[in-house]
């Protein structure tokens, strides 16, 4: 399910900067996003989905089962 969102550049930014910090992280851990998982996360930040649809599509990138 895709979400639409009215986005700022403020929001954008907000987001964007959430999305630096987690990569950052991930990086820091050894982790990396492969570049053919990368749309999620893209649409997040330009506000087309919002946090629970990003999550979402995650966990059903990585096989995770459906948060309840």
């Amino acid at each position: 399910m895709t979400t639409a969102h009215s986005s700022s550049a403020h929001e954008r930014s907000q987001r964007a900067h959430r999305y630096a910090a987690a990569r950052h992280s991930t990086e820091l851990e050894g982790g990396y996003i492969a570049a053919d998982k990368q749309q999620p996360f893209d649409d997040y930040v330009e506000g087309r989905i919002d946090e629970n649809e990003l999550v979402r599509r995650v966990r059903q990138t990585c096989g995770l089962p459906a948060e309840k």
